[in-house]
């Protein structure tokens, strides 16, 4: 039972204690033993009356009237009560800040964690998680898939891999550090269903890159923000070239554009810059065609961030950061352009189009998962690495954007 029912049967307990005293002329004050005795008894009988319907319901023997108020149950009552009482009171939010400081999550997953445990501390209405049940969880879960006070529902794939994440993930690490009894999200799911996928593929398609690239070729510099102009002509071109994230890219700092010690020039893809999924470094060569556009001209103008002004912090924080708003600036502009197919997504599609280039070109597929950052697909590709030698030789192989 959550906590909103255990007030509401802690309230009808008081309720019928108060009939009775006002019926039977019983002078029992709040605290009095005998207030305390008289509700225990009525408590008892509530118990005893769910136990006798859940029996009719289910075409059961009901139990005998006068084992009611047997002093064996009595006993059990108690002792159940000091059970409870033994179990330690963990907060909820304290049990979420150890786990952020044993495992460091990111800090824009901390914020968003943060924000559904609070959701969820308001639903319950207390902060106890060895309070929390599974019955809780599931109430928080169904509340959060109907609409309320205008608000329309979330969609089972946000309740899933947001909401119902966070509390797994927090209260399974609980569990595993004897922090709490048991995780009781554990067993707790929401049926995703599948997407209609109206597009044959989730890149960005052919016009649609040519559409953004266009424009990105007469983005300059605008009043509100003079490295905004930067990000629209060179990010999207970014991308297009090495498939990494939208993120990654807008973080770059001017250090993180160098030499190799091989003559080739890269991108160094760090944690140290801001953000990184998988938070290992990675180097990414250059194609060709940026540095033919002007691209290390640009970056030896620069010092520091290229793309955003550390200086600006209107609203830059450490679970959203400059980088991040700067990434989200560019979706809204791509969107502006006439990228409104809601099937793909404005910045993300370019990771999508790079693998479908790649698979054209018949490029390896460890190489095109190093230049990507993503995980090798098996054990022994775990082993050695591939080198900025041999990426470049990929790399060169992607045929130049043609804007037309």
């Amino acid at each position: 039972m959550g906590m909103r029912g255990r007030q509401s049967s802690a309230l009808l307990t008081s309720w019928i204690a108060d009939h009775l005293q006002e019926r039977h002329r019983w002078a029992l004050d709040e605290g009095h033993p005998l207030r305390d005795y008289l509700k225990n008894r009525v408590a008892r009988a509530q118990v005893e009356w769910a136990k006798a319907l859940r029996a009719e319901l289910l075409f059961e023997q009901r139990p005998a009237p006068d084992a009611i108020f047997s002093p064996e149950l009595y006993r059990i009552d108690d002792l159940k009560r000091q059970e409870r009482q033994a179990v330690p009171v963990v907060p909820i939010m304290e049990l979420f800040e150890a786990y952020v400081a044993e495992s460091q999550p990111a800090p824009a997953t901390r914020k968003a964690w943060q924000s559904c445990l609070n959701s969820l501390i308001e639903h319950l209405g207390h902060e106890d998680a060895n309070r929390v049940s599974r019955a809780d969880i599931v109430a928080w879960k169904d509340g959060l898939l109907a609409p309320e006070g205008g608000r329309p529902p979330r969609s089972q794939r946000t309740v899933s891999a947001k909401y119902l994440a966070a509390a797994k993930t927090v209260f399974g690490w609980g569990e595993r550090n004897l922090r709490i009894k048991e995780n009781p999200a554990a067993k707790v799911s929401v049926s995703v269903p599948s997407r209609v996928q109206l597009r044959d593929e989730p890149g960005l398609s052919d016009a649609e890159a040519n559409l953004i690239l266009g424009a990105s070729l007469n983005a300059f510099p605008d009043k509100r923000s003079r490295l905004r102009g930067y990000a629209r002509r060179w990010v999207p071109w970014l991308c297009a070239y090495s498939g990494a994230r939208v993120g990654e890219m807008t973080q770059l700092r001017s250090e993180d554009v160098f030499r190799h010690e091989t003559g080739i020039w890269c991108l160094r893809i760090t944690p140290a810059a801001g953000s990184e999924k998988t938070k290992k470094t990675r180097l990414v060569p250059i194609h060709p065609h940026l540095i033919e556009q002007g691209f290390l001209d640009m970056v030896r103008q620069r010092k520091g961030p290229l793309f955003y002004d550390p200086d600006e912090h209107r609203g830059g924080s450490e679970g959203n950061p400059q980088h991040k708003k700067v990434a989200e600036r560019l979706a809204e502009w791509v969107r502006e352009l006439g990228v409104d197919d809601r099937q793909v997504q404005p910045n993300h599609g370019w990771r999508h189009r790079f693998k479908r280039l790649a698979r054209d070109i018949r490029m390896d597929p460890e190489v095109r998962d190093a230049i990507q950052g993503h995980a090798p697909r098996t054990e022994g590709q775990k082993y050695g690495g591939v080198s900025v030698r041999i990426m470049d030789e990929e790399i060169r192989r992607i045929p130049h954007f043609v804007v037309r």
